[in-house]
């Protein structure tokens, strides 16, 4: 299984010794639901009150991300950008429920999360959604958390794939996506991926190949915005530092 900067982001910042698009897509049944947070007792309301101190107050905001250079990193750059530029400091964690704890325990005081590790705080009221990331989180949307696709033209794309090896011979990878779908037409399957907050929706092996594709050149194309592209084999990412083009800057 493949998934989200695994799959997109790392790729372009990281030597892995191979291609993971060069993988044999074999199908996927779900992408994963993003959205910008808060701590449940903070003064920002709404995606419009965080914009407006961070303008009026520079790198004040400290932003939690999922540690190394990633999906959590790729949505608040395309957010900055669109507010017309905000500076802000980012906070290394461990991944998605580190991110959690330092928001509850206000280390840090914002951060763009996926539902598993945010759906127990964001039912008890100890977080709180104030813009949808991801293309839809229909629970949100109908709290009225506004989609950032339609607010400032953006979307984070959290992408999983099953895949096999190179070169999987066709036979075969045709059986597992024809398994593949039709996991999905059991409903406890589809109640379990629901319950864990993911998005369903089947692709065949071309669909998400085709998919991933677009979604690793879109975020590759953010992250040399940011200096975080690796321009050959031979060449280290960009040591932690000021991030460049959206104008955030790391912690430390």
């Amino acid at each position: 299984m493949t998934s989200g900067s695994i799959l997109t982001v790392i790729p372009c910042t990281t030597e892995l010794g191979f291609d993971p698009l060069k993988l044999t897509f074999i199908g996927s049944v779900l992408e994963s639901m993003y959205a910008q947070f808060v701590k449940g007792d903070s003064p920002w309301q709404t995606v419009e009150d965080l914009i407006k101190y961070m303008k009026e107050n520079p790198n004040k905001v400290v932003y939690a991300n999922s540690g190394a250079f990633g999906l959590p990193d790729i949505g608040m750059a395309q957010l900055a950008k669109a507010a017309g530029g905000l500076q802000y400091r980012t906070m290394p964690t461990t991944g998605g429920a580190e991110q959690v704890l330092k928001l509850l325990s206000g280390d840090a005081q914002t951060q763009q999360n996926s539902a598993t590790p945010t759906l127990p705080h964001l039912k008890t009221g100890a977080i709180r959604a104030i813009l949808v990331v991801s293309k839809s989180w229909p629970e949100l949307e109908k709290m009225g958390v506004p989609l950032s696709s339609q607010k400032y033209g953006f979307t984070v794309r959290n992408l999983s794939s099953l895949a096999g090896p190179p070169g999987l011979p066709e036979p075969i990878r045709q059986k597992l996506e024809d398994a593949l779908k039709a996991s999905m037409e059991d409903k406890e399957s589809r109640e379990k991926l629901e319950k864990i907050g993911e998005f369903i929706e089947f692709k065949t092996g071309k669909q998400i190949r085709e998919a991933a594709i677009q979604v690793q050149a879109e975020q590759k194309a953010i992250g040399e915005t940011l200096g975080k592209v690796l321009k050959n084999r031979d060449q280290a990412p960009r040591a932690p530092g000021r991030m460049a083009g959206a104008g955030s800057a790391a912690l430390g």
